[in-house]
């Protein structure tokens, strides 16, 4: 038992803490929970190790960093490892040639060396995997809930601990989401086509939604430094335009606007556009004092936790109109700010300007770097003139 004290006595002085690990096979890989916790072998030794978040000293909090990870590396015996928060995973996993179960849900950015694995990389929540004997999915509050229900089901408990797997969830942003979605050998086709030439993209959505008549275009055009036109003709379909911004971080980038008819039967066909990793703009028509909340929704269902800045438009026509900030917030935690904007007097266009520029670094779509020779596909597909190519010429 010698591994284990080790484990037990390098984790309390790493974290500074005085836990105690729990000693079960389970706790280990069962991706619930925030506690520390390790798994035990058949044969008494260490096989898996969860890195949790409390209990800690909430004064000091938890410092997970390059000398956590080294001693974690050097940990080669360990068959099983879970992080069930929010990080980016450090190069020098593949020294932990023995692993055989990874549960990253909240990895952003996953090292070349993951590829040396030989075991499937997958994108789904290990929640799918754990099938009761009646094929239900099991869901469950407490982690003590759900080992009891294992232990008393020992063919389910037995499965559950026997798959393999380097499990990723929806904050992965290098690789992107689509790749590791076609499986380990999409992942090691972007690996390999990186070690060549590589560099980011620079780009990212900027997409415009709101009722007919709200003033997507003319807000549009207001940031494009055009002239305010008052008779502006309501768009049908889509227009997209290309337009250049600071994020606060000081990065140029390239908006690629998306600005949306706002007819009725538009709003069907939003699934198809909108996405994750994009910066949307709803704007909110002042003289009518809409509600902010159908497309709020809208943009959650299809954007996921996106950065969203809400735009009060034509504020001067309606300088009393405003909306529960505090309680969207609460339910929206994507919105970054609220704007009141004339595009008749310019007034807000500033502020509108700043907001974009905080919510572009909240995209880590940005700072994902892409094989040279993609680019050079996407660049070729952009400056074609016909509307289509067939499969093979693509």
């Amino acid at each position: 038992m010698a591994k284990q004290t080790d484990i037990a006595k390098t984790l309390q002085q790493l974290l500074d803490t005085s836990i105690v690990p729990i000693e079960t096979e389970l706790a280990a890989i069962i991706p619930t929970g925030s506690s520390f916790a390790y798994a035990l072998s058949e044969e008494g030794e260490i096989s898996g190790l969860k890195v949790g978040l409390r209990p800690i000293n909430a004064r000091k909090g938890l410092k997970i960093g390059k000398n956590f990870f080294e001693w974690l590396y050097a940990q080669n015996f360990l068959k099983r490892l879970v992080f069930p928060f929010s990080f980016h995973l450090p190069y020098g996993i593949s020294k932990l040639n023995h692993l055989q179960f990874l549960y990253i849900h909240g990895c952003r950015s996953l090292p070349k060396d993951i590829i040396d694995f030989e075991i499937p990389i997958v994108t789904d929540s290990i929640d799918d995997f754990m099938i009761d004997e009646r094929s239900n999915r099991i869901r469950w509050k407490e982690e003590e809930d759900l080992i009891t229900y294992l232990n008393l089901y020992p063919n389910v408990r037995r499965y559950f601990l026997d798959i393999t797997g380097i499990f990723v969830g929806s904050k992965l942003q290098n690789p992107p989401l689509e790749i590791v979605a076609r499986g380990r050998e999409a992942v090691i086709s972007y690996f390999v086509a990186r070690s060549t030439r590589e560099r980011e993209l620079n780009e990212v959505k900027f997409l415009l939604v709101g009722h007919g008549g709200a003033g997507k275009t003319s807000l549009l055009k207001a940031l494009l430094k055009e002239p305010f036109d008052s008779n502006e003709s309501q768009t049908h379909g889509i227009n997209i335009h290309s337009l250049y911004h600071t994020t606060a971080s000081n990065r140029l980038v390239v908006l690629k606007s998306w600005d949306f008819g706002g007819q009725e039967i538009m709003h069907a066909t939003h699934q198809f556009f909108l996405s994750k990793r994009s910066v949307y703009i709803v704007v909110l028509d002042g003289r009518k004092e809409e509600q902010a909340e159908y497309w709020l929704k809208h943009v959650q269902a299809f954007g996921g936790d996106a950065p969203v800045i809400v735009v009060l438009n034509k504020s001067d026509e309606n300088r009393g109109y405003d909306v529960n900030r505090k309680f969207l917030r609460q339910k929206y935690p994507g919105i970054v700010e609220f704007v009141r904007v004339s595009c008749l007097s310019k007034t807000g266009l500033d502020e509108l300007r700043e907001a974009i520029s905080q919510a572009l670094d909240r995209v880590e779509l940005l700072k994902t770097r892409w094989p040279q020779s993609w680019l050079n596909v996407k660049e070729k597909l952009e400056d074609m003139e016909q509307p289509f190519i067939d499969l093979i010429a693509y």
